[in-house]
């Protein structure tokens, strides 16, 4: 395996935030995760695991990682910060590893053995070509002492076998909830959403916004605009774009935000983000604003990245312009640590106390096996006046048998995800023998199908933009089948 797999720069702690929604992080990291897991088909869970520290166990639910041949139950086991109460959640999947009916069960009381009881059923139908064609959610109700269908999701395609709509309403009174519609170029990129939400003042289901994509000949979307549906005028309204700029190497050295202004017909640029990199690793990114009406950009905030001799990221300084001062000051800063296989397995946080040193905030713990499957992350804060690290979250992964150091190598080769992390979307590309059918699962963290592409392909080097836009910040898992050919691995989404 690569030393530079682990390629690394702060934005590995936007999946950390899912642990901390009561945390408020205030950094905001763009960089670039090269994290690619690859796992085999007829797996076997292993045990589970557990120590008196832990408020949350998860077992990962990626549809690959957990594809089972004795079983089909996987279990989460969750226990919120204010409350006794734990959540877990059961999972079945398919003959195809996918998806098909997700439980979940809550304990009242976790101090008194409490009995669980089912909340929530979700069960996915596929047709013969193994897209998820509708999904059902299930509530249960406690006065009726029985189960309520609440929700039904249709999803559409077209003779690509892409994704073209998704309709949800709600089952009783079988109103429409929420439709999305997605449009394509030609080169099967996905270059247009449109999203129909709930008028607050209608409470009808409406058109709500749109977003249009253009992409470069080598999968980079170079253009996103963003527009808002005008009820008054029934017409779609300009608000605002991104325009991004690359490098010879692709990477986006300069991408500047504009908004349109009405008045005037005219696009106006508020603020942008520039990018420095050095034989493919990001040394700097500088924030600067201006007036819509201004030539004069202010520097806002820089991000500055320090690698060791094995180029893996070391640590990051976060700096805001003072405008009194003219000056860059420091606010905070991230250091991270390796294990001996050359993971990631503590970053430390600190925080400038506005005079001449920096002061521990957070602690964040990882651990991996030997071929890079993630095992544990959880998060310590700094107690000062106890001066000592008070333990807040754990979260447990659990997988199936994983490959061989020596299978992972071989089928690591296959697939190639950029930019990873990612803002809107990512390119996934690969290599095929012969011609084939590929299909694209992707998945969220807790194994929910987010999306499904289907196209035919030729022989050779191919790739497959996915599209985000719509989507959560967090991790994501795709799995890949070219004929009996899978290949899987985590994309990370961040906002």
């Amino acid at each position: 395996m690569k030393k530079k797999q682990l390629l690394l720069t702060l934005t590995i702690l936007f999946s950390i935030s899912l642990l901390l929604s009561s945390q408020s992080n205030n950094f905001k990291f763009g960089s670039y995760i090269q994290s690619i897991l690859s796992t085999k088909e007829n797996h076997k869970i292993l045990h589970n695991k557990y120590d008196n520290n832990l408020q949350k166990l998860h077992l990962n639910s990626n549809a690959e990682f957990t594809a089972l041949c004795d079983s089909s139950l996987l279990y989460l086991y969750e226990t919120n910060s204010d409350s006794s109460s734990i959540i877990k959640k059961t999972y079945t999947y398919t003959s195809f590893n996918a998806l098909q009916i997700e439980k979940r069960h809550l304990i009242r009381d976790s101090t008194t053995n409490s009995s669980w009881y089912e909340d929530k059923i979700v069960k996915n139908y596929y047709d013969n070509d193994q897209k998820l064609v509708k999904q059902t959610v299930t509530w249960w109700v406690v006065s009726l002492q029985d189960y309520e269908l609440i929700y039904e999701n249709f999803y559409f395609y077209d003779s690509l076998h892409r994704q073209i709509k998704y309709e949800e309403y709600i089952y009783e009174s079988g109103d429409l909830n929420r439709r999305v519609i997605y449009g394509y170029d030609n080169y099967g990129n996905k270059n247009f959403i449109e999203s129909w939400e709930i008028n607050t003042q209608t409470q009808k289901c409406e058109r709500d916004h749109q977003w249009h994509y253009h992409f470069t000949e080598f999968g980079e979307i170079d253009t996103t605009i963003y527009l808002q549906w005008n009820t008054g005028s029934q017409t779609w309204s300009k608000n605002f774009r991104n325009i991004a700029y690359f490098d010879n190497f692709q990477n986006d050295t300069l991408n500047v935000y504009e908004r349109w202004y009405y008045s005037e017909q005219v696009w106006k640029s508020t603020s942008k983000i520039e990018k420095d990199y050095e034989n493919g690793k990001i040394l700097y990114e500088k924030n600067y604003t201006k007036h819509a009406d201004s030539t004069v950009w202010i520097p806002e905030r820089k991000d500055q990245f320090f690698y060791n001799n094995e180029d893996l990221l070391q640590k990051a300084i976060i700096q805001y312009w003072n405008l009194q001062l003219f000056i860059w000051e420091n606010t905070g800063r991230w250091d991270v640590l390796y294990d001996n296989y050359h993971f990631y397995n503590e970053i430390i946080q600190y925080s400038w106390n506005d005079t001449t040193q920096w002061n521990l905030s957070w602690k964040y713990l990882y651990d991996f096996d030997s071929i890079g499957n993630q095992l544990m992350i959880g998060n310590s804060n700094w107690d000062k006046g106890n001066q000592e690290w008070e333990k807040r979250n754990k979260e447990y992964f659990y997988y199936t048998v994983l490959f061989s150091e020596i299978e992972e190598k071989k089928y690591k080769r296959k697939v190639n995800i950029y930019p990873n992390p990612f803002t809107t979307s990512t390119t996934i590309e690969y290599h095929l023998n012969q011609p084939s059918e590929i299909i694209i699962h992707i998945y969220n963290h807790l194994g929910e199908l987010v999306d499904l592409i289907q196209q035919k392909q030729s022989q050779g080097k191919q790739q497959v933009v996915w599209n985000a836009e719509g989507l959560p910040a967090g991790i994501y898992y795709f799995r890949l089948q070219a004929g009996e050919k899978v290949a899987t691995g985590k994309i990370v989404l961040m906002k």
